[in-house]
């Protein structure tokens, strides 16, 4: 399906050309520690709040990178009430564990860190919140390294859980973090207003203790295919009169392969304004996550999950496209051409043809085996651009194609204005798009859609 219309606002010279490298694009690669705690000293509540938006920022990317993963519990011989209350024995006993290994921290903390800094007091932060979309987050804890004095010289932390690390790695660590606030607050100090309001600042620190040492730096070519990743997604942010959202290089971190255990391979954390991208074996698969996760931070992500995922990826290929014949990637596309052209009738160990229509790169891995990457979402693109054949042919002829239909949802995911998606509730009746908005999966949409 084209959706060309919602580009044509958008400059037609040549994008892909490698832009000339500003100064202002050198990579900052830092250690990675936790976004410090921004509140009032005097304001408990604040603190309090602070605290649970950090907690649900490091379970989501704790859930990123596949290390927190609960076991599964064997209940299929017992009744579901003495099933529930085995986890929740199971739950209690590593949760007491876990609290455990945090007192001997906080035990360690104590002892040190008047040294570093008198102002600090140290607590075990034990918060249970509840994540974006209204379900219960089990109880995190963290240490709090709370500065009296300056709030913003505060943060809180996960550790790991053995007696080499507390005795030997946690004392460096926190010092390391110590001093990273203090460089950081300085350099805050000494910049001016202007400084503050540029687009950077609304990306913080990115630190964070749980990718600490599982990065992988960014080489030229990937330094220059976020900045395309940039413009693209800026350009279409343009067309609905939004100003740019550059997204520092800094806010992309790839973490090696070996250290991600997560079924997806990308993921943005809202609340950190960072994009996590397991390391891909090659710059057009990087290119393609970095866009589709920089349209998630571009935009409000309002829409019902299972069709805002679809939309973001249709506009994820469509940007791939203005974009095809980039200097960085160029080599591997060429490869990819010939790979499925010689080898278009192969097959996967389960007898399927390894490409098709959404492929978007063929090439050989590390593994010397063939592989396909394509396009993903594919039920979810297929379900909204049904429902917007649907609004097409039996709105009366209000729209003058389908991609004006498909532009409605576009602009709604930009400017946050829903209001023309009420054609929805005309099309399949009155408060159907708010059902919508309840949904999680495509089986939930068609339900309620009747399909």
């Amino acid at each position: 399906m084209n959706h060309e219309q919602i580009y044509t606002q958008l400059p037609q010279e040549n994008i892909s050309k490698s832009p000339e490298r500003k100064e202002e694009l050198t990579p900052v690669i830092e250690p990675v520690v936790q976004k410090p705690v921004e509140v009032a000293d005097d304001s408990l509540k604040a603190k309090e709040e602070q605290l649970k938006k950090d907690e649900i920022a490091l379970r989501k990317v704790r859930e990123s990178l596949g290390i927190t993963k609960p076991e599964d519990s064997d209940t299929q011989d017992i009744g579901v009430d003495t099933a529930s209350e085995r986890i929740e024995e199971e739950e209690q006993e590593d949760y007491e564990k876990i609290l455990e290994w945090y007192k001997k921290a906080k035990e360690k903390a104590d002892r040190f860190i008047a040294e570093i800094d008198p102002d600090y007091s140290v607590e075990i932060v034990n918060t249970d919140s509840r994540s974006d979309n209204g379900t219960n987050v089990e109880n995190s804890i963290s240490l709090y390294f709370n500065h009296t004095k300056n709030s913003k010289l505060s943060w809180t932390m996960s550790i790991r859980m053995n007696d080499d690390y507390l005795n030997n790695r946690f004392e460096d660590v926190v010092k390391n973090i110590y001093n990273k606030r203090i460089h950081s607050e300085k350099e805050n100090i000494a910049n001016d207003a202007e400084d503050h309001e540029d687009a950077d600042d609304d990306f913080g620190y990115q630190e964070l203790p749980e990718i600490e040492g599982k990065e992988k730096s960014k080489g030229e070519a990937e330094l220059r295919i976020i900045e395309l990743a940039n413009m693209i997604t800026d350009r279409l942010r343009s067309k609905f009169g939004l100003k740019n959202v550059p997204v520092p290089d800094r806010a992309i971190h790839i973490i090696r392969e070996a250290d991600w255990s997560s079924k997806g391979t990308a993921s943005y954390i809202e609340e950190l304004r960072a994009i996590l991208v397991k390391e891909p074996e090659k710059l057009q698969i990087f290119k393609k996550k970095v866009i589709h996760e920089m349209l998630h931070l571009k935009s409000l992500n309002i829409l019902p999950v299972v069709l805002n995922e679809a939309l973001v990826e249709q506009i994820t290929i469509e940007s791939m496209k203005l974009i095809s014949d980039d200097p960085y990637t160029s080599t591997e596309c060429s490869q990819s051409e010939y790979l499925q052209e010689k080898y278009k009738d192969h097959r996967t160990e389960n007898g399927e043809p390894l490409f098709d229509e959404e492929t978007f790169l063929a090439y050989v891995g590390k593994d010397r085996k063939l592989h396909a990457e394509s396009f993903t979402y594919k039920k979810e693109r297929r379900l909204l651009d049904g429902i917007i054949d649907n609004i097409y042919k039996k709105s009366g002829g209000m729209f003058a194609s389908r991609d004006e239909v498909f532009g409605l949802f576009v602009s709604a995911s930009f400017t946050g204005n829903t209001k023309p998606l009420e054609i929805i509730d005309q099309i399949y009746g009155s408060g159907t798009f708010e059902k919508l908005k309840q949904t999680k999966d495509v089986d939930g949409v068609e339900k309620v859609l009747g399909i």
